[in-house]
Formats: structure tokens, C-alpha cells, sequence
């Protein structure tokens, strides 16, 4: 069966199979291992002749739907030998059931090598797809004129910033509600902590809290968030219920003036379930929210226009695609032209030009590369700016390099819209294998130029820095979280699941696995790794069942 295994960074996943096999051959203490050491020094030599196939048909691999199905297979076969090695260095199964998958394998292994030899024969076909395909960044050297912008760099949005810090601060002093509306990537997010952040509302506002609200949330987390900016959380809080915590915002926020701000407020619910821990005191008390949805707005204030943000004017465009990707310098003569075109193309939404420029941040500057890639956005703009956004950050992701890829898809595990701290993020980079060790660079710090490398390409932003300027926590934006998903999905990288899934069958003795392959088959594993959005303690008193093959479980809440 096809396209069951991760094809991400697959290049990547070899080198790290060889060091485990290595370490196999060299483990002497176990007769188990000596008497299968002819089979993995064979398995050894097999994975050498695949791994310079892979190395030969990277660029055409998604042109040529043999090869596509050959590098699955590869895949798949790739990850069971992995899982076969780590059982044999845990010494978990019986000899007779490591020799068996180690045959299977093998079996596998050689139809693959006789299909190579066929593709083969098609290399002259492949050498002329290679000219009009425009090759992959392989590498990114960081330089002064590739430093990104600061995430605090904002173009545009004074006057519509002034216009809402004067809704904030001046008319009713009844508790009141503004609104900001407008299409994803569009700057809902940005304009809210440009306001946020103002030292005139900070003055203003004698306590102010900030509360991101994923689609799919809970009250009480809710509450807790905007309880940790209002005042110190006590472990008291946990042992009481929804509605008195409710009453303990209220009694917190009382008297006070306070501004409080919801950041994308899907539906009208969320608004409904919070409203009553806002009390009105007649003190120019303010609630300041972000949605994507006209009618929620309306509806949580009647008989009043929210906020509407507009796209970008091809002029703002232009001087927000040159400040991301060259700070203060500005744009050389011979790329403006070139530069302006594939800033119009992203139709306004500033996202899209910030995406845009880390895309440019990563190849060299010169007219005829940046030509080839206002070409391949050109082919992506469709009149819809949300699609054409949507269309913008996909090809960014195409893009990347495959060591970059794993660890980009690794962030879709995260809670929408959560700061995510580094420290654990590269933990588990670090224990799914994705790097090397190296004689001249520990594995954190490998993780941390990875990290660097997606911040340089404005694909994850720095949510807060250490006072000696290294990054604490990151921060995914909802639009490419989305397209996250959607290709950890397609790659078979990682399945994100809630607790109240479809793919959970709840039985008398605890949680099961519901999956279509048959455990028979050593190679129909569906899923890499599971993300279990539940608290991990609940989940695993359910005794969960998983599918044959899985490497991994994680837990984002």
C-alpha cells in the first residue's frame, strides 16, 4: 500500500537509519545481534545502493508519479527497519520475530532495487525535467542583509491605530465593546498589540490582559488566561469550578479600568461565555477583540460597525516586503522591478509579503532567481487574496529544505496560537532524531540554528527573547498552523487528535485504536506519530491501543 509512511526529509531519515545501524553492528554483548550481524551488514549495503537513488531523484520526485511511488515505498520500508533496530537494542521480542521483519524487509528492499534499475532507465527523461525545474534552497547562510526585520516592525496601520486607541480612551464610560474584522493574514493580530502595546494605553488602563481563542477551547482555559495577566495564579484556582473562577475574574477586575483583549473570537459563544466576568463599573472599561467573522462582531455588539481592515496599498506592500528583507537598507536598482511585481502579487495581505520576502531571504539575490520565483508565485495568484495567500504559504513550504521540512511539520503539535518555549521544542526535535551529532556542534545548538533558519524565512515568529537575545518561545501564526496540518498530514508525518475523536473507540477495557490496516502486515502503519490534544495522566489511565508502527506519541496539552 502506498503513501502510508512520512516522505518528509527522507535524505535526512537515512543518514540518521545508518547511525542506528552502525551502532547495532557494533554492539558486541548480544549473541542475538552476532547471530544476525551477515543480515544487517547485507540490510547495511542494500540501504546504501537506495540512499544514492534518493540522492540521484530528489529534484524530479514530484514530477514523475513512479518515482513518487518509489520514494513511499522507500519510506515505508525505511521507518519498519528503524522500528525492527530499536527493538533489537531494547531487546524487546524474540529473535525469530526480529528475523522475520528483517527478511520481510529484505524481500522489499530488492523489489524496490528492481524497479530503481527500470526507473533508471528513464534518466535522459529526467535530465530534461531537471531544466525547467526550479531547484530547492539546499542551504542558508545568514547574513546582514538576510537579518529579519524585528518582530516588533510594523508597516502601515497608524491611522487605524490612532483611530482605535481613540474608541479605547475617549466617549462612553460605560464598559464598551470595539472590534476588529477583517480576512486571515490580513493584520486583525498585529494592529490589536500595536494598540495593545502603546505606552498611552498602557497609561490609560489600570490592568490589561491578552487572551488568544483557538477554535476549539475551553471556559476554564479561557479564564485562567486572562486571570495570569490580571493577577498571581494560586494552585487554589484549580480545585474550583468554571463558575468560580468566572466570579473571581469579576471580583479581580472590579473597580478597576481595564482592557481586556480577545484575539480571534470565532463564534459568538466564546464572547457569551466570558461576558459576565466583565463587569461595568461606568469607568471607561474596554473589550477589545479580533475575529475573521463579520456576523460575530455584530452580534456581540448590535447596531454597530466593527473595525474592517483593507489590504494593503501596493505602496505598503512594497515598503513592507523591502523592510523584512533588507531591514533599512532598501532594495538594490537591478531587483525592484522584479521585487514590486511579486510584492503586488500578494494582493495586499501582509502575510503573504512576509512570507514572500523569507522565501527571497533564503536564495541568492540575483535578477534571473528572483524572476524564476515571481514566475512560480505569478502561477499561484488567484483573484481571492485568502487563496492566493493560502496558495503563497503552501509554495513556501515547498520550498524549504527537506532537513527543515520535519522540523516545520514537528510544530503543528502545538496548541493554535500557544507560545511555544524552545527549550522543550528542541527536546523533542532532539528525541524524534531529526539531527546528527557533529564533532563541532551539539545537538541543541543544531536545533537552534534550525529554528533560526524557519525565523529567517518568517515561518515561525519570535514570541519573547532572553535578556542576552536568544529566542525563549515562538509563536506559529493560525494561516501556516493550517498549512502545517495539512501537509504533516499528506506527508503521513503527524496525525493531531482531541480527545473526543472519531479515531478513538471508547471500550470496557479502555481506549482502542481505531484503524483500517490489518497488524499482519509489517508495512501498513498509517500513522508516524499521534498528537494527543488531553492531558496526558487522563489519557493514559484510558489505556490506549495503538496502531502497529507508531513511533510516538505527543502531548500538547
Amino acid at each position: 500500500m502506498l503513501h502510508l509512511m512520512p516522505r518528509a526529509n527522507l535524505l535526512g531519515f537515512f543518514y540518521s537509519l545508518f547511525g542506528n545501524l552502525k551502532e547495532l553492528l557494533n554492539y558486541n554483548s548480544s549473541n542475538s545481534i552476532f547471530l544476525m550481524k551477515y543480515d544487517l551488514e547485507m540490510l547495511f549495503l542494500e540501504l546504501e545502493v537506495l540512499e544514492s537513488f534518493l540522492v540521484k531523484s530528489a529534484k524530479q520526485r514530484d514530477e514523475l508519479e513512479e518515482l513518487r511511488e518509489l520514494w513511499t515505498r522507500i519510506a515505508n520500508v525505511s521507518y519498519e527497519l528503524e522500528c525492527v533496530i530499536d527493538s533489537i537494542l531494547c531487546r524487546d521480542g524474540p529473535l525469530c520475530y526480529h528475523f522475520l521483519w528483517l527478511s520481510a524487509a529484505m524481500e522489499e528492499i530488492k523489489l524496490i532495487k528492481a524497479k530503481v534499475v527500470e526507473i533508471d532507465g528513464l534518466g535522459d527523461f529526467c535530465r530534461s525535467l531537471e531544466m525547467n525545474i526550479v531547484s530547492k534552497a539546499s542551504s542558508h547562510v545568514t547574513s546582514q542583509d538576510t537579518i529579519p526585520a524585528t518582530e516588533e516592525d510594523v508597516i502601515g496601520f497608524n491611522n487605524e491605530a490612532e483611530e482605535i486607541i481613540t474608541q479605547l480612551t475617549r466617549g462612553t464610560l460605560q464598559m464598551d465593546i470595539i472590534s476588529i474584522v477583517g480576512m486571515p493574514g490580513i493584520g486583525n493580530t498585529t494592529l490589536a498589540k500595536k494598540v495593545y502595546n502603546t505606552p498611552s494605553i498602557a497609561y490609560h488602563f489600570y490592568t490589561r490582559a491578552w487572551c488568544c481563542i483557538s477554535q476549539v477551547y475551553q471556559r476554564r482555559e479561557l479564564l485562567l488566561k486572562i486571570l495570569s495577566d490580571v493577577t498571581e495564579l494560586t494552585g487554589l484556582l484549580h480545585k474550583k469550578t468554571d463558575d468560580d473562577v468566572a466570579e473571581v475574574l469579576r471580583k479581580c477586575l472590579k473597580g478597576k479600568r481595564y482592557l481586556i483583549v480577545l484575539d480571534y473570537l470565532w463564534n459568538i459563544e466564546a464572547w457569551k461565555e466570558l461576558r459576565e466576568s466583565f463587569p461595568n463599573d461606568n469607568n471607561g472599561s474596554r473589550v477589545l477583540f479580533t475575529s475573521r467573522v463579520h456576523d460575530v462582531a455584530l452580534q456581540a455588539k448590535p447596531h454597530c460597525k466593527p473595525y474592517v481592515l483593507s489590504p494593503l496599498s501596493d505602496d505598503k506592500s512594497w515598503e513592507l516586503f523591502q523592510k523584512k528583507l533588507f531591514c533599512d537598507g532598501g532594495c538594490p536598482s537591478t531587483l525592484s522591478e522584479v521585487g514590486k511585481v511579486i510584492a503586488q502579487n500578494c494582493k495586499g495581505v501582509p502575510l503573504s509579503v512576509v512570507v514572500a520576502a523569507g522565501l527571497l531571504a533564503s536564495t541568492e539575490k540575483t535578477l534571473d532567481r528572483w524572476k524564476q520565483i515571481s514566475e512560480n508565485l505569478s502561477s499561484h495568484i488567484v483573484s481571492d487574496p485568502q487563496r492566493g495567500c493560502m496558495k503563497i504559504l503552501s509554495l513556501s513550504y515547498e520550498h524549504l529544505p527537506d532537513h527543515l521540512k520535519s522540523c516545520f511539520l514537528y510544530l503543528g503539535a502545538f496548541p493554535e496560537d500557544s507560545k511555544i518555549p524552545t527549550s522543550k521544542l528542541f527536546w523533542l526535535w532532539i528525541a524524534e532524531g531529526f539531527f546528527q551529532k557533529t564533532d563541532d556542534k551539539s545537538l541543541e545548538d543544531a536545533a537552534e540554528d534550525r529554528l533560526m533558519d524557519l525565523v529567517d524565512r518568517s515561518l515561525v515568529d519570535v514570541a519573547k527573547r532572553r535578556p542576552i537575545g536568544r529566542v525563549k518561545s515562538c509563536h506559529l501564526h493560525d494561516l501556516l498552523r493550517e498549512v502545517c496540518l495539512k501537509k504533516a498530514k499528506e506527508e503521513i508525518f503527524l496525525q493531531l487528535l482531541h480527545r473526543h475523536d472519531k479515531h478513538f473507540g471508547y471500550t470496557p477495557d479502555g481506549l482502542e485504536w481505531i484503524a483500517e490496516s490489518a497488524v499482519s502486515n509489517p508495512f501498513t502503519c498509517h500513522q508516524r506519530r499521534l498528537c494527543i490534544c488531553s492531558q496526558r495522566d487522563h489519557f493514559t489511565t484510558l489505556k490506549p491501543s495503538g496502531p502497529h508502527g507508531l513511533f510516538s506519541y505527543v502531548f500538547c496539552l
